[in-house]
């Protein structure tokens, strides 16, 4: 077995050596490999076709719901598609606010300031 001797209490066999390159190059391959590697992209579910089908309907009719649009576009795909669709193109949905009931005792007790007026 082959040594080199780097300094008085410091020897080392050849074979550590070589198998400390070997571990080092076999990493350097690894890494090149898993950087080469095309990462996994969400598949399309909707084609361009189905994509402008719904782009017109909501243009046209901007309150439907999910469902109506699946059904009247003829589409085979889960609400959960739609909706990621419609979240790419920035559709958003508006909730309306509940308003609260005001009737002239309770507006008197809350607003004390504000005339009441008669029509």
């Amino acid at each position: 077995m082959l040594y080199i001797v780097l300094s008085f209490n410091f020897i080392i066999p050849i074979i550590d050596i070589e198998n400390t390159i070997k571990r080092i190059k076999n990493k350097k391959e690894a890494n090149n490999s898993i950087l080469n590697k095309v990462k996994k992209v969400r598949i399309e579910k909707l084609n361009s076709r189905e994509k402008r089908l719904i782009n017109r309907d909501l243009t046209r009719s901007p309150k439907k719901q999910n469902k109506r649009l699946l059904f009247e576009n003829n589409l085979s795909i889960s609400k959960r598609i739609l909706q990621r669709f419609l979240k790419e193109k920035d559709y958003s949905i508006n909730v309306s606010t509940k308003k609260r009931l005001l009737n002239a005792k309770k507006l008197k007790l809350e607003i004390p300031t504000l005339k009441i007026i008669k029509k």
